[in-house]
């Protein structure tokens, strides 16, 4: 590992407990290997160093990865993937990277999940702090029953998977967490792009990264592949992130989804090949000021210029609803994902 190559860069990120591989056998084998992924990614962060440009790198090749025709495992580009040469890191770091990678399937029993104390996530050697509005948020999403044993460790899981996305140079968390304002959110039928931490429509209103572990936590799919079961002439807000694949693949669909759904979409004004687009295809869009960190509460600044544009058929913004409308709207969307998931179960 990078902690016993002697180049563990961040050590405020791990733990000196003594590793007890023989006491994970109990725990479902998908988050055993969930947990050898993590520790993996966690150690590239240590091998890459106090270098910012590369750990940037290394957050916009996961985050693309869905998106990549060559995709094989769902969260790590495999080992001879041409996305990690897009890494500017030395050929030799490079090679450590990928005979890393390859342990991965070997260390499902070594690199143990738990959780330690209310806060703290541990990882094989590493440890993630958690914050404790992401934890009562994922407590207060799971569609399954509240007393499920597997909620506890499903919760740690999920919010590890979360934290590969995080440089460790960065006194802020990965933009992945942003979203739009949450009225704004709420006065629309699905949000596209949005995770069950920062979710502001209800369970089965939402699409996200990962649905075969986030559907617990009431995500109904991920981009593109939920696009067909969205319902035609929905309001959706589209914020994808602002990666290289995510931005090109949306600014390719754009047509298409302007003339399916009713969007509200943010896009940040780069220089792209699609920039021309943006003029004509989002006309009297408003530059957007902030964004809203869920795990905060509380709005953040744009880092990156960005447009955000209403499909002029939306409803017209509303009031803030009261605390018990909200409870209203919420109500009738959780009935009406209830009625979707039993046609589907008589569907099968």
């Amino acid at each position: 590992s990078a902690q016993e190559n002697g180049s563990a860069a961040f050590p405020w990120l791990l733990h000196n407990a003594t590793p007890e591989p023989w006491l994970p056998l109990d725990m479902p084998r998908d988050i055993l290997y969930d947990g050898a992924r993590v520790a993996a990614l966690l150690d590239i962060r240590h091998m890459i160093g106090p270098r910012t440009e590369p750990q940037e790198r290394l957050t916009h090749i996961l985050m693309d990865h869905d998106l990549h025709p060559m995709r094989g495992d769902y969260l790590i580009p495999g080992a001879e993937s041409p996305l990690w040469q897009t890494l500017p890191v030395s050929d030799t770091l490079r090679r450590s990277i990928a005979q890393r990678i390859h342990r991965i399937p070997h260390e499902a029993l070594s690199q143990r999940l738990s959780w330690s104390g209310d806060s703290e996530v541990w990882v094989g050697h590493h440890k993630i702090n958690c914050r404790a509005r992401d934890i009562q948020t994922l407590d207060s999403r799971w569609v399954l029953s509240p007393k499920d044993e597997r909620k506890p460790i499903e919760i740690a899981r999920l919010l590890a998977l979360y934290s590969v996305f995080d440089n460790p140079l960065s006194n802020r968390r990965n933009g992945v967490h942003l979203a739009l304002d949450p009225e704004l959110r709420r006065q629309s039928d699905y949000e596209l792009f949005a995770s069950p931490l920062n979710a502001a429509v209800a369970n089965g209103h939402f699409a996200s990264k990962w649905p075969h572990v986030e559907w617990r936590f009431g995500s109904i799919g991920s981009y593109p592949s939920v696009l067909q079961f969205l319902p035609v002439n929905s309001v959706v807000c589209v914020n994808p992130p602002f990666t290289e694949a995510y931005l090109a693949d949306v600014m390719a669909r754009l047509a298409e989804l302007k003339l399916r759904f009713r969007l509200r979409i943010a896009i940040p004004i780069q220089e792209m090949p699609w920039r021309k687009k943006l003029h004509s295809s989002l006309p009297s869009a408003e530059l957007l000021k902030t964004y809203y960190d869920a795990s905060s509460e509380i709005p953040t600044d744009v880092l990156h210029p960005t447009l955000l544009w209403e499909d002029p058929r939306c409803p017209t913004r509303e009031q803030p609803l009261q605390p018990h409308e909200q409870f209203q709207q919420q109500l009738h969307q959780q009935q009406q994902y209830h009625q979707q998931q039993q046609q589907q179960q008589q569907q099968q």
